[in-house]
């Protein structure tokens, strides 16, 4: 997970007065690139922001200066304009912030037991009034790698897609295309042919092909077999669900266009809406003040956004330090690849606080800093400091740099105190090539005085490190995974998601047993090391795990077809001819990947299931639903906050959002006690004794509400006048989020 990185970038070097800055540290480079290359960059290229307004009334103000509005929610709009006019917007007194060129990377036999969801998808015969499935709820995703005619995503009987609209949001500025008809969506093919990234995510969270074809399965201890005839077990969570999927370029603006445009279409269905996003980056604050966090937790209020935490938690790419305990800290840039490094490195104070920092040359024979450039603590924002070979006007040249590094190696550099946070920030982009005799290393020197800590991200592949050759480098701190919380899931009124291990080998058609190198059969079960956590705002994250190592769901035809996948790498194959505009047979392979890119729609499927039993559920119900039911982890060995409350179980959440008895007591039972019911005319009244507040919602026997109510103190009425006669489920929840719930007959 990164950020984009611009590969040309020159600029006039200078240390200025303090300034705050409302654009982010990739729009500096970005503006800054076309100023200096002028020839290369047409003054009508356009490019689209996501913009943080004064007020929602202020709108109008950068209207009438020229930009073009594609979505709005709150103080958040995402507007198109010309690259030439965005300082000039920036500097408008109605905008607080503005963000542009951040990009992120997208990061069930076994599964659906794993967590219980069999359970709810079988609800009749465990004790539910029926099976929940996802009906009357639509399923949205931002991603890339979409094969929309998969025959996963059709109805049980394959004669309808169950996407019934279809969303492309392109490139920087934002190109959009919709596809709103089924013929449309069967000629549509696919955005991106390299990538199978958001039909497998989309087969997780909503897949429903559960029919004959081509599968491998496990006869006899590891014995392979391959059954033309075989029922496919990897459909997905939420089956009956109607799905809304956004995909392309995965730009912070194109991210929360397709969450404001899945909230308008959930709104117009009249549906309950679950947004998943697979996707992230590390380098940003980690505070929510991102305006892509902000702009989420807005529309989160509107529909349950679920957020995958990153796949980076065994990677060294996050570096603390109090100066008040250690005035400096040096660390080493450990390679992107191969005598390169290609990437971002962004450090946040904790408050305004400025601190220092030196780009350093280290040999890495003898661990000596043979030469280091001192950056500046404040760059305005019409500049930034340039430290490159070329002849770039104002650019810093070093002999040890120009000797060690190729000619179009560069360090460019922004500072300042964010608008937003008020927090003083320094971004480095770098692009260093090795010369071939060199024998230099980069490395950073942070320094600061007492009452100032820093949190350092390092992205592009490339991490901290004390090791030189091998060895442990004397006075070098190594990084650490501690912060590694992807950047996007930070904000408010978003569920985070981490991933557990459900399987480490899985069969495929060439009749191999396939699996990871790295985990072994006993460690099934355990946190999949890769989680991403973090602490953020006082919060652990993630909030919850689901299963995300060994997740077979399905593949894009078109990337099996593009990368030249054999049967050695696909688990199942159907071939059908219910999704071809001509009438002939494609194919519909299947496949497996790991990451909280599968565990995220595995719990935005499950979502999907509470929605159906509830459809007034909000972000905050379900996550102390899903959190509250969760099933704790003995945490020898594994670091604490990668599990969050713990594994989700599917069948206990929606148990006590229904108030039936739990499969692991009652775990409602002094609440029940003091639980009590009377009718009168119209109505019914229910008393939790002692309570300071109640909710309450009464059910139909399938599950719809039909009416509800609120009361302070212990009691709570509930209209019944608009209900026929019959029998009821009334659910009451106390002040401390406790449910419990009671069969009524209305006469």
């Amino acid at each position: 997970m990164k950020k984009l990185l611009l590969t040309a970038l020159m600029l006039c070097a200078g240390a200025g007065i303090f300034a705050q800055s409302k654009l982010n540290p990739t729009a500096r480079f970005m503006i800054h690139q076309s100023k200096m290359y002028p020839s290369r960059n047409s003054g009508e290229a356009r490019i689209s922001a996501l913009v943080k307004l004064n007020s929602s009334e202020d709108i109008s103000a950068i209207q009438q200066a020229g930009v073009s509005v594609l979505s709005t929610k709150g103080q958040f709009a995402v507007i198109s304009l010309p690259l030439e006019k965005a300082e000039e917007i920036a500097a408008n007194p109605a905008v607080k912030a503005m963000s542009f060129g951040e990009q992120a990377q997208p990061v069930m036999d076994k599964a659906r037991p794993a967590s219980f969801v069999n359970k709810l998808q079988e609800g009749i015969s465990n004790g539910f009034s029926q099976n929940y499935r996802g009906n009357g709820i639509l399923l949205g995703m931002m991603d890339q790698g979409l094969d929309p005619n998969h025959i996963n995503f059709y109805n049980k009987e394959k004669t309808e897609n169950r996407i019934i609209s279809l969303t492309t949001i392109t490139e920087i500025n934002s190109i959009r295309t919709d596809y709103t008809t089924p013929e449309e969506i069967l000629k549509f093919g696919t955005e991106n042919a390299s990538d199978t990234h958001a039909t497998h995510v989309a087969g997780i969270m909503g897949g429903s092909y559960d029919s004959e074809g081509i599968v491998a399965y496990i006869k006899y201890g590891n014995r392979v077999s391959v059954d033309s005839a075989r029922t496919v077990p990897y459909y997905g969570v939420a089956p009956e669900a109607l799905m809304y999927p956004c995909v392309g370029s995965l730009y912070n603006d194109n991210i929360v266009l397709a969450a404001n445009l899945f909230a308008e279409k959930a709104k117009e269905l009249g549906k309950p809406g679950v947004f998943n996003l697979s996707l992230g980056y590390v380098p940003g604050p980690h505070d929510g003040t991102d305006l892509v966090n902000e702009a989420l937790a807005e529309i989160g209020k509107d529909i349950i956004i679920c957020i995958a935490a990153g796949n980076d938690g065994t990677v060294p790419l996050s570096l603390q330090n109090d100066f008040a305990t250690n005035p400096e800290v040096k660390t080493i840039l450990s390679p992107s690849a191969e005598s390169s490094w290609n990437g971002e490195v962004d450090t946040w104070s904790d408050n305004s606080n400025s601190f220092s920092m030196a780009f350093a040359m280290v040999n890495k024979s003898s661990g000596e800093i043979t030469a280091k450039v001192d950056i500046p603590d404040f760059i305005p924002e019409g500049s930034a400091f340039y430290l490159s070979n070329d002849n770039a006007e104002g650019a810093t040249h070093n002999s040890t740099f120009t000797s060690s590094f190729s000619a179009d190696s560069y360090v460019y550099v922004t500072s300042g105190v964010n608008n937003n946070n008020n927090r003083f920030n320094i971004t480095i982009m770098m692009y260093l090539k090795a010369n071939g005799n060199s024998n230099v290393v980069p490395a950073l020197i942070y320094t600061g005085s007492d009452g100032t800590k820093i949190n350092s991200y390092a992205s592009g592949g490339m991490t901290f490190t004390d090791n030189l050759n091998g060895s442990f480098a004397k006075g070098f701190t190594a990084g650490n995974p501690n912060q590694s919380i992807n950047n996007i899931a930070c904000g408010e009124n978003v569920i985070v998601v981490g991933a557990y291990m459900t399987r480490t080998t899985w069969p495929v058609l060439s009749s191999q047993l396939m699996g990871y190198a790295n985990y072994s059969e006993d460690q099934i079960g355990g946190i999949a090391p890769f989680t991403s956590y973090g602490d953020v705002n006082g919060k652990t994250l993630p909030e919850i795990c689901a299963p995300g190592l060994g997740v077979v769901s399905s593949y894009s035809r078109y990337y099996v077809e593009s990368q030249d996948i054999k049967d050695n790498g696909l688990a199942a194959d159907v071939i059908t001819t219910v999704n071809t505009p001509d009438g002939t047979t494609r194919n519909n392979p299947y496949g497996c990947e790991a990451g909280t890119s599968m565990a995220t729609p595995y719990v935005t499927g499950t979502i999907a299931l509470l929605l159906e039993a509830d459809p007034t559920l909000k972000v905050e119900d379900v996550k102390e639903l899903i959190t509250s039911t969760a099933i704790p982890q003995n945490q020898t060995g594994t670091v604490a906050t990668q599990w969050g409350a713990g594994k989700l179980n599917a069948d206990e959440a929606m148990r006590k959002l229904l108030g039936k008895p739990s499969e692991i007591g009652n775990i409602n039972a002094d609440t029940n006690r003091r639980f009590a019911v009377s009718f009168h005319s119209g109505g019914v009244q229910a008393v939790v004794a002692g309570e300071k507040s109640l909710d309450a919602r009464l059910y139909s026997l399938v599950g719809a509400l039909v009416a509800s109510g609120s009361g302070k103190g212990d009691s709570v009425e509930i209209s019944t006048d608009s209900l026929p006669k019959g029998v009821y489920v009334l659910t009451v929840i106390t002040s401390q989020g406790v449910k419990v719930s009671r069969t009524i007959l209305l006469q």
